[in-house]
């Protein structure tokens, strides 16, 4: 599994322990994110254990300040996703993220990378053209963006 450090920033597999300020973290995104429901304690602490997905945890300072997730791996592709706490966006931190994630994934083999956004999630959207994500597919909520490397 991935585990990562650059500077300040430290990016290693999610832990129970992370459970409440991961909590913190996916409540205060609730607006871009496609199932917006508040989860209880008990249901994040479920969901780290039994999510089908792969998740890490971002630290600055050793502080939990958001998560990544992989999901739908296959052996050249996976979707990806991040959500992060709101005092941290806008620091370029999402950009060193996808950055250093997406780098270590290339050495496994993984070459395509998907992801959905919410239409009116314009930063989002600027964010991974940035990144050289191209919308595929769009939806009347969503599109789906793709990178290939």
């Amino acid at each position: 599994m991935i585990h990562l450090n650059l500077d300040e920033l430290k990016i290693r597999p999610i832990l129970v322990d992370d459970a409440l300020a991961i909590k913190s973290v996916r409540d205060e995104c609730l607006e871009y994110i496609h199932d917006s429901r508040s989860y209880t304690l008990e249901e994040t602490i479920e969901w780290i254990l039994f999510a089908d997905s792969k998740y890490l945890t971002i630290l600055q300072d050793n502080v939990v300040i958001g998560y990544f997730r992989l999901s739908y791996v296959l052996n050249v592709g996976c979707f990806v996703g991040m959500d992060l706490a709101k005092e941290h966006r806008g620091r370029g931190i999402a950009v060193k993220v996808y950055t250093l994630v997406l780098n270590q994934l290339v050495k496994y083999g993984i070459r395509q990378f998907y992801l959905r956004v919410l239409k009116s999630n314009a930063h989002a959207i600027r964010l991974y053209e940035y990144l050289g994500f191209k919308e595929m597919i769009k939806t009347d909520k969503d599109i789906i963006m793709v990178k290939q490397v």
